[in-house]
């Protein structure tokens, strides 16, 4: 996002007054007439993907609990699944440090896949050991088969891990595995496979059952939506590789109407944007006011970081967000779940838990309550928000495993609780045509996504469709600096809109 460049948003409106040569930032009826009606760019070749129909979640769950000590004496240690499909759901019963709460600087996290402990080298000395202790259900099928296990730590120290089993009341020793030794070979990570013979577990153990809440949000399919249009990208100098087929102004309601429309005709339920300090309300309204008149949805993405920095202050946060929930979660174009407003939190790693738990409660107790959608594919994210979202998935090497993995996790994720038929958390699946950031910057970032002609869309698209999310988010509706933008434009034409058109309908369609 532009976030991760601008060095404060407050100075672009410095740019206003600017216009691009020949032409003002509100669109006339005949500039748009003249839009709607350009050329739209090929088809592309590649077939899109056809949703995959998975079942809802069972009332009844079957699974053997197993229970993780993993003790890490590194600075950075991770112990990843091999066949993560058995694991059902991840919950964390304990996190110590040399016996003691962990600093902040201690960073876990785990999925049905891994589980990962990070830590400067300095805190090695502080804490000389980092426990986890994590609570799995496995799945009942493929308890005859070994459960492999590849563990990695750094060239200092190593790590271990007992697993147990629950045999009558009580846990019982599985394997021991002792990964305290740095293979000099590959001093880099120690990578060591380890089989966990599941033999015992079966023979002395009982499949346990659990109901759990089986009840789905409507499927909605929302876009990322940035409102800093002109001010940045057309009355500047920056190089926009693309341009919408109207030049957009934010504050004005004829472009933004024009936008709902183009978003809705392609499905998309409604937009996510970005939102910090005072600046954007004024834009807000127009939005709000446009949304209102076609029956379309938008909420927040709170901006936690300071132009792509340090994070904001939680104060200030809690600032913005009693702001935003008093002026404009009361309008029936709010997106809403059960009632509650909606807030995406972007970067969400920027404080800690305990800190986004804080905030909560503090903002619950004057009134102010979102359903709190948390960056990240995590679960311990589960414990303080309501569902879970990334926005850029570009760095994931297997887009499929993690939302797979990740879906599976959060249908399961009340086996532990005391009351597991009750509410369930959301899984909202992320699609993007691509990236290139370099209109912000030659060296912003060391990768690049070629949108093509929907090559890389359709992956993301498949990879989510398959993984049977509650929501879809694509990223983005309009960030042409990092060309993520699906926006009818000057260079693609409504080629990304047709591919967005064909995949909402297609999963739209599916059996619930």
């Amino acid at each position: 996002m532009k976030k991760i460049l601008l060095t404060g948003l407050a100075l672009l409106f410095l740019l206003t007054s600017c216009s691009s040569p020949g032409q003002s930032g509100a669109p006339t009826a005949a500039r748009l007439a003249t839009a709607t009606a350009a050329p739209t760019a090929a088809p592309s070749a590649t077939i899109l993907p056809t949703p995959t129909d998975l079942p809802r979640p069972p009332v009844t769950v079957s699974y053997y609990p197993l229970r993780l000590e993993y003790r890490v004496t590194s600075d950075w240690a991770s112990l990843e699944f091999r066949e993560p499909a058995r694991v059902l759901a991840v919950r964390q019963v304990e996190l110590s440090c040399a016996g003691l709460p962990c600093s902040p600087e201690t960073k876990i996290g785990y999925s049905t896949a891994r589980v990962e402990v990070n830590r400067p080298f300095s805190q090695v000395k502080k804490e000389p050991e980092v426990l986890v202790i994590l609570d799995l259900a496995v799945s009942p099928e493929g308890v005859d088969a070994p459960f492999d296990l590849i563990s990695k730590h750094g060239a200092y120290g190593g790590s271990g891990l007992r697993i147990l089993y629950n045999q009558q009341d009580d846990w019982a020793v599985l394997k021991e595995i002792n990964h305290f030794w740095v293979d000099s070979s590959n001093a880099d990570t120690s990578a060591a496979k380890f089989s966990v013979d599941m033999v015992a577990l079966a023979q002395n153990s009982a499949a346990q059952e659990v109901a759990i809440g089986a009840s789905r949000p409507e499927k909605l399919a929302l876009a990322f939506y940035y409102p800093w249009f002109p001010d940045y990208g057309w009355s500047d100098d920056t190089a926009m590789s693309d341009k919408p087929l109207i030049e957009i102004s934010s504050d004005d309601m004829d472009s933004v109407d024009w936008q709902i429309a183009q978003a809705q005709s392609a499905g998309v339920d409604g937009f996510v944007m970005s939102y910090n300090s005072s600046w954007a309300d004024s834009r807000t309204q127009i939005l709000m006011r446009a949304a209102e008149k076609r029956n379309f949805k938008f909420c927040f993405l709170l901006e936690t970081l300071d132009s792509g920095g340090p994070p904001w202050p939680p104060d200030l946060l809690g600032e913005w967000l009693v702001r935003a929930y008093r002026k404009f979660a009361p309008s029936p174009a709010y997106l809403k779940l059960d009632g509650k407003p909606v807030l995406f939190v972007y970067a969400s790693t920027a404080h800690s838990l305990e800190t986004w738990d804080a905030l909560f409660t503090s903002l619950r107790e004057q009134g102010v309550d979102f359903v709190y959608i948390a960056t990240g594919y995590d679960i311990q994210n589960l414990t303080v928000f309501d569902g879970i979202f990334d926005y850029s998935i570009f760095s994931y090497e297997d887009l499929p495993g993690a939302y797979l993995s990740t879906s599976r996790a959060i249908r399961n994720y009340s086996i532990f609780e005391a009351a597991p038929a009750g509410k369930n958390k959301l899984w909202v699946a992320t699609v993007s045509p691509g990236f290139n950031s370099t209109p912000y910057g030659e060296n912003l970032h060391p990768f690049a996504f070629d949108r093509g002609q929907g090559e890389y869309y359709l992956k993301t698209i498949d990879a989510a469709l398959r993984s049977d999310p509650d929501w879809i988010v694509i990223t983005s509706w309009n960030e042409y600096g990092e060309n993520t933008h699906i926006e009818p434009s000057q260079r693609d034409g409504e080629l990304f809109l047709n591919l967005t058109r064909e995949f909402i309908s297609k999963w739209k369609s599916a059996s619930p």
